[in-house]
């Protein structure tokens, strides 16, 4: 019943509006039920008004005049007018908003409004969560698996420049600092690296959307589509005071493309060669494999780049980045993801200001300005490092042990002690005569932290524990081979 309303319009297309010279002309968009009408003279508008009108009422149905809004740009700036519907002056976006599939409309047409909306719902949906009577921890998991996916689409119906995106970062960090137990000075790439907590900034979530519908609406869309994306990409293009994420997503949308292409997706297919329809000449679109999988490239490259950007910057820390480097060089994946926001009170605030050497050891109190003396029991500068790893009055007190032996205990109880014989260098734990390694097996004084035998398969595994700090990890693995030379016959 919708369709002769808009074949009316398409005879009127010479009144549209284009983009460029020589181009199509535009004179509407329909959506379902919806539609927009755009043309290049205030007359002429409300004349097509009036023929759509008699055209709808002829056919027994009714416009709503209610949920319709203007819109007029005149010498490049945005000007309130009225169009008259059935004796109804439809009002101006300015006077009230208009919403598009869920998506606001603004009347000056800048991005300072659209940061506006975003911020006041960021803003809201933080300090919510901030209220709760939940644990700080327990708000992070919530804030990660349940308020950023609430705003995934506002960030995708909606155009931001990555300046505003990163003032949208800088007030999230500071809620997820609160609750992380952070200081001020400490680094975010704790919350954000995928090795670390894993936290998603609203910037990598808003590059993330963003380029996978625009990969999606390239393939997809038809020649109008892509038209108005060609425009607006040229537009955006000549951007020289911000950057624009629609220029990033194009880039990374042609390597994705290009690159299932090469695969044999679609042998040899190029946007221009896509398969003609036998009905009509429009473009087909492609298979629904080869879509999913640009789009899933497409979003694996976006979380890609943002992590390399976050450890270029982590490379530049001298104090809190060792940790955070070497999980990622490593190429580990953290396995404290898995319960760090169930650690008992208190436990997930030390570990991450440890990681990131934000602890208030005398040696940071003194860099902070809140102590004059740096100095440890041992007379030594009291960094962190010498706390856990160099200080040796804590060595005489037994705690550097105790830590040691605390560790083994754990994987000594974890151990399947049915199948295999495992010796641990603890009391209840070790061989009958003593010691780690079965006279058996092999005659020696040296005491291995755990050893392993599966006399099934007649294998000796031998495990040593170190616990060093992570700029030494490398040291202490050459240390430990370079002491434990055993040669076991079997």
């Amino acid at each position: 019943m919708f369709n002769p309303i808009l074949q009316y319009l398409q005879t009127q297309a010479k009144y549209g509006y284009s983009l460029k010279e020589d181009e199509e002309n535009f004179i509407t968009l329909p959506y379902a039920d919806d539609f927009c009408l755009i043309t290049r003279d205030r007359r002429t508008h409300q004349r097509i008004i009036n023929e759509i009108t008699k055209h709808i009422n002829s056919m027994g149905m009714r416009i709503k005049p209610s949920k319709c809004r203007s819109f007029l740009i005149k010498s490049g700036s945005p000007e309130i007018v009225h169009f008259d519907v059935e004796g109804y002056q439809v009002p101006s976006i300015a006077e009230e908003e208009q919403k598009f599939l869920e998506r606001v409309l603004f009347f000056s047409g800048k991005s300072s409004e659209c940061f506006k909306l975003l911020e006041s719902k960021v803003k809201e949906k933080l300090e919510n969560l901030s209220y709760m009577a939940v644990r700080s921890e327990f708000k992070l998991e919530i804030y990660k698996i349940y308020v950023l996916p609430s705003i995934r689409f506002l960030l995708t119906v909606h155009d931001l420049p990555i300046t505003h995106l990163k003032k949208l970062d800088t007030i999230a960090d500071k809620y997820l600092k609160s609750w992380a137990g952070l200081p001020r000075c400490a680094t975010t790439a704790i919350l954000h690296l995928n090795t670390a907590l894993d936290i998603k900034n609203i910037s990598t979530l808003y590059k993330e959307t963003h380029a996978v519908t625009h990969a999606s609406t390239r393939l997809i869309g038809d020649s109008r589509v892509n038209q108005i994306i060609d425009n607006k990409l040229v537009r955006e293009s000549r951007y020289s005071r911000k950057q624009s994420v629609t220029v990033q997503s194009e880039s990374v949308f042609k390597n994705a493309f290009n690159y299932n292409c090469i695969q044999g997706e679609i042998p040899g297919t190029t946007p221009e060669d896509l398969p003609l329809s036998d009905a009509e000449e429009t473009v087909l679109p492609p298979p629904r494999k080869f879509i999913d999988e640009v789009k899933k490239d497409v979003k694996t490259t976006i979380i890609f780049e943002e992590s390399q950007e976050i450890l270029n910057h982590v490379k530049n820390l001298v104090s809190q980045g060792h940790f955070l480097e070497l999980t990622k060089v490593e190429q580990l994946d953290a396995t404290w993801k898995s319960f760090i926001f169930n650690l008992p009170k208190g436990t997930m605030k030390w570990l991450l200001n440890a990681s990131i050497n934000t602890l208030p050891s005398k040696a940071n109190l003194r860099q902070w300005g809140k102590v004059t003396n740096d100095k440890c029991f041992c007379s030594k500068k009291q960094t962190l490092n010498h706390i856990l790893n160099g200080c040796k009055t804590a060595l005489e007190q037994g705690r550097f042990t105790w830590r040691h032996d605390s560790i083994l205990n754990y994987i000594a109880n974890c151990l399947d002690m049915k199948n295999f014989s495992c010796y641990v260098d603890l009391e209840g734990h070790q061989t009958p005569a003593g010691g780690t390694l079965p006279p058996e097996v092999i005659v020696s004084t040296l005491k291995p932290d755990i050893v392993i035998i599966d006399n099934k398969n007649k294998q000796v595994k031998i495990f040593e524990l170190t616990v060093p700090g992570e700029n030494r990890i490398s040291e202490a693995h050459r240390l430990k081979l370079k002491n434990i030379n055993i040669s076991v016959q079997t």
